[in-house]
């Protein structure tokens, strides 16, 4: 699989620059079956902040057919302003933690809302 770093949104799918604390946010990738069956996966978003705590974690579990490519999003709704780093990752299953991909990760901008 390959996995495209994640991009925000907002819930309709539209592109954003950055986002404002405390409005729900999509954050969207693409993952691609570049093999010659089909492929369970586990897809995990990670999101830390500039301490590189964790401050929230996400996971869609799925199938992809070969040679297909599937946006897949999760919503966030950030608390604190401030830049965020978002980590995706593909893995086989909880079960096997074996990666399918590269990880891949994008910085995001939250700004204050007065």
């Amino acid at each position: 699989l390959t996995v495209t770093a994640p991009t925000l949104t907002d819930l309709e799918g539209k592109p954003l620059i950055s986002a404002v604390q405390g409005e729900p946010v999509m954050l969207v990738s693409n993952i691609t079956n570049v093999g010659f069956r089909s492929q369970s996966f586990l897809y995990i978003v990670q999101i830390k902040d500039l301490r590189g705590r964790v401050v929230y974690m996400s996971f869609i579990q799925g199938s992809i057919q070969p040679d297909k490519t599937v946006s897949l999003g999760i919503a966030w709704a950030p608390e604190r302003f401030g830049t965020y780093t978002v980590e995706v990752f593909t893995w086989e299953s909880w079960e096997k933690p074996t990666p399918l991909s590269e990880p891949a990760e994008a910085e995001v901008v939250i700004a204050f809302k007065p």
